[in-house]
């Protein structure tokens, strides 16, 4: 089933988190503004304590989201101190669907192109009160997968650079992951995954997220997702390009990572819905190869700063 052809308009709302980097906050702000969403919720994070920078920062880039030139209904929920990434994005989703049932995320560093939040939309629609999938992804990691057959797929593995979900999908979500300690609901994310290196892989993430060795918010919702068997739709084509790989960022500081500024694409619309709800075992497999890898050079990395440090301090 194809989407109507009709004049398209933006009618979802949309959650814009910031923090202290203006640049890239107007960058993504502008992209906002030209597909004049109705409902738009500011979220920021406060100023760290001893860092005197990020008292003139914070004020700016709040400066340039408030700037709000069109008709629309805007709720700001600016914290005064710093709550951190895990703790500022979760209170701030649950703000945001404490009002609406949808809504479409982006933060600082996601620049979407127009086609992201018509995507967004009309998928968000199709699969209202479906249990099976559980957000939209703006992202493709893999820059295109099979835009010759079809518009988007579903995947075990969701993006969260630029996305859209539910409040009912997001009920699921637990900050703490309690039921990880349970070996019926570790049992169940392993039948997800499939077992295997792709399994042994979640595994550890989730442990060391548990353990709050790990400071995220987004392996939680990969742990709720899990548990509920509940997919990710992704688009055929790259939608979203991270900008923020950089020294100032909080997880994405490898300039030179292959997810780093991946090239956006245009999808042609009307879009065809697609036939089945199942995961495309084929793309999970790449894309497991890809994010893996990157890991394991990561992880490789900061085992060779350890050492640096340990024998020359």
């Amino acid at each position: 089933m194809a989407e109507e052809i009709t004049e398209w308009s933006l009618d979802t709302p949309v959650a814009f988190f910031v923090f202290n980097r203006p640049e890239l906050t107007s960058k993504v702000f502008q992209k906002i503004r030209e597909v004049e969403p109705p409902t738009l919720f500011l979220i920021a994070d406060g100023p760290r304590s001893g860092v005197p920078s990020d008292n003139k920062n914070v004020s700016q880039v709040r400066s340039i989201i408030t700037d709000v030139d069109w008709e629309c209904y805007v709720r700001t929920l600016f914290s005064d101190s710093n709550l951190g990434v895990k703790k500022r994005i979760q209170t701030g989703i649950d703000s945001v669907f404490n009002d609406v049932e949808r809504c479409i995320f982006l933060e600082d560093d996601c620049f979407p192109n127009t086609d992201f939040f018509r995507y967004c939309q009309t998928l968000l629609e199709w699969y209202d009160g479906d249990d099976r999938v559980m957000d939209i992804s703006g992202s493709n990691h893999l820059k295109t997968w099979h835009p010759d057959r079809q518009d988007y797929h579903f995947t075990r593995f969701g993006g969260i650079w630029g996305w859209a979900t539910w409040r009912d999908a997001w009920d699921h979500y637990d900050p703490e992951m309690t039921k990880w300690a349970d070996p019926v609901f570790q049992n169940r994310v392993r039948d997800f995954y499939g077992g295997g290196s792709m399994w042994e892989y979640v595994e550890l993430v989730l442990d060391r997220t548990h353990k709050n060795e790990i400071e995220t918010w987004d392996y939680q919702w990969m742990f709720a997702k899990a548990i509920n068997w509940g997919l990710t739709a992704s688009p055929s084509k790259n939608l979203i390009s991270n900008i923020g790989f950089d020294a100032n960022a909080t997880h994405t500081q490898n300039e030179s990572s292959p997810m780093s500024r991946v090239p956006r694409h245009s999808l042609a619309f009307p879009l065809d819905q697609a036939e089945y709800v199942c995961t495309d075992a084929e793309y999970d497999k790449r894309y497991y190869k890809l994010t893996n890898s990157i890991w394991e050079r990561n992880r490789y990395l900061r085992q060779l700063r350890h050492f640096y440090v340990r024998n020359h301090s």
